[in-house]
């Protein structure tokens, strides 16, 4: 390599590429360092800045599905809490309809025992109506085939269909303890209403139960794939330091090489002295 033409410094524009070239690999390890990603822009790695947006979408959208899974939890504990205060009513009714059985009661006695099982009676209707969700009564016989959207995709949805727990669905509202006989017959009503808000309540739980394990199962599938978004994304510290080192002393190595070479030519002025 000839350094007396001095009409183009070939070491020079060598140097000065290089010099180029690591300053851009040492501003990219330090902006990784700072900004703790490996890619952060598609220059950096378009395929993997593509891969890293799409997982990023999936787990963004993961993580909504499990908040629509803790409303639909929020929904079914108040539906639960109205049917456990209406199972509380129809015990108590049933005490009293037991107590109506009795001909030891006097006519006064048993007017006073209806009154009390005639108020209970409204109460599990009270009940029903304050069993609300966002304005929707939950356990009338209205709330089916309300559908929640329990996953990041199309069609990943859970149904829910609650039984009504009113008094007249329940068939309580004739209950009758003025003899002996006719408690006797509604001890058996209160049974059947009893029996059928027990399978209702059976059912709002099994609803729970599917959708904790739902929600368990997501939560996995976001660490797993949040893991893999970060091993193709962020930035591994150790091996980014020791790059940014290297490319810092290469940057330090070419401004040298790079002063060294430009002024080489001037040697060629001791051929005229």
């Amino acid at each position: 390599m000839s350094y007396t033409r001095v009409g183009f410094n070939l070491p020079a524009s060598l140097s000065r590429h290089f010099v180029a070239r690591n300053s851009r690999e040492n501003s990219k390890h330090i902006l990784a360092l700072s900004s703790g990603k490996r890619i952060n822009s598609l220059e950096d790695d378009a395929s993997g800045y593509f891969l890293a947006r799409g997982l990023e979408a999936n787990i963004r959208g993961l993580k909504q599905a499990v908040k629509n899974i803790e409303i639909a939890g929020n929904v079914l504990d108040i539906a639960s809490n109205s049917y456990q205060t209406i199972n509380n009513l129809l015990m108590n009714i049933k005490e009293k309809v037991v107590q109506g059985a009795d001909d030891a009661f006097t006519s006064d006695q048993r007017a006073a025992i209806q009154g009390m099982i005639d108020a209970m009676v409204t109460e599990i209707d009270d009940s029903v109506v304050e069993g609300t969700f966002q304005g929707k009564t939950l356990i009338d016989g209205s709330f089916t085939g309300q559908v929640f959207q329990t996953g990041a995709s199309a069609g990943q949805t859970f149904d829910v269909d609650l039984v009504a727990a009113d008094a007249a669905t329940l068939d309580v509202t004739g209950l009758d303890v003025s003899n002996a006989a006719s408690a006797t017959t509604s001890m058996a009503t209160v049974d059947n209403a009893l029996t059928t808000l027990h399978r209702a309540m059976q059912r709002a739980g099994e609803y729970l139960i599917r959708l904790r394990a739902r929600s368990d199962a997501l939560r996995v599938t976001i660490i797993n794939t949040e893991q893999t978004r970060s091993g193709i994304e962020d930035a591994d510290y150790a091996r980014t330091r020791m790059r940014e080192g290297k490319s810092a002393l290469l940057q330090q190595m070419g401004f040298s090489s790079f002063k060294d070479a430009i002024a080489a030519p001037q040697q060629v002025l001791s051929l005229f002295t």
